[in-house]
C-alpha cells in the first residue's frame, strides 16, 4: 500500500480522522485470500512507530479499534494480536497507554478482553509496559484521574476468576 514521506498510509489517515467506513473499506479490500498481507498492513507503523491502532486509540474511535482487532480473529492469530497490542510508538506508548491517557473506557475494555485466564503472564507483561517516562497505563490513568479505567485495570488484575496467582511478584509490581 502507498505511504507518504512519514510512512502514513490511507489506513493511518482514516483511523486518525475517525472515518470508520473508510477503515472498513480499506480492510475489506484485502479479501480472505490475503489475510497475511492485511495483518502486515495493519501492523505497519509510521515514522513515529504509530500504528492505526495507536491513532484510533488516542482519538477514542472505538468502532475503528474493533475493526482493527477483528483483523486478528481466530485462535491461530492470537499471538499476532498480542504482538499488535504490545507495539510501542516512538515514546514507547502502547495503544493501551494512549486510551488510558485520554479516558477511553470502551477501548480499554476491548484491550483487556483480549486476554483470557490462560494468558495471565502475557496480560501482566502488557500491563507493565512502561513508556519513555517509565509510566504504565495504570499510572497514566491514575495521574489523569480516570477513575473508571483504574477500576477496570484493578478489577482485571485482582479478579480471582481470571487470575489464580494472587501472590505473583509480577502481579504486585503492576501496582507499584
Amino acid at each position: 500500500m502507498k505511504e507518504d514521506e512519514d510512512k502514513l498510509t490511507a489506513l493511518h489517515f482514516a483511523s486518525h480522522q475517525g472515518h470508520r467506513e473508510i477503515v472498513k473499506l480499506l480492510l475489506d479490500a484485502f479479501g480472505e485470500d490475503k489475510k497475511d498481507m492485511l495483518i502486515e498492513y495493519v501492523m505497519n507503523g509510521n515514522n513515529f512507530n504509530e500504528t492505526a491502532l495507536h491513532l484510533a486509540s488516542h482519538k477514542g474511535s472505538t468502532g475503528i479499534v474493533k475493526l482493527l482487532l477483528n483483523v486478528f480473529a481466530g485462535e491461530e492469530k492470537k499471538e499476532k494480536l498480542i504482538q499488535f497490542l504490545m507495539k510501542e510508538d516512538q515514546d514507547k506508548d502502547t495503544s493501551l497507554h494512549l486510551a488510558a491517557d485520554n479516558g477511553h473506557e470502551g477501548i480499554i475494555e476491548l484491550f483487556l478482553n483480549v486476554f483470557d485466564k490462560t494468558e495471565q503472564e502475557k496480560f501482566i507483561d502488557y500491563m507493565m509496559v512502561e513508556n519513555e517516562y517509565s509510566y504504565t497505563a495504570l499510572y497514566v490513568a491514575s495521574k489523569n484521574n480516570h477513575e473508571k479505567i483504574v477500576q477496570l485495570f484493578c478489577q482485571k488484575l485482582t479478579d480471582e476468576n481470571v487470575f489464580y496467582a494472587p501472590n505473583s511478584p509480577k502481579k504486585r509490581d503492576v501496582f507499584l
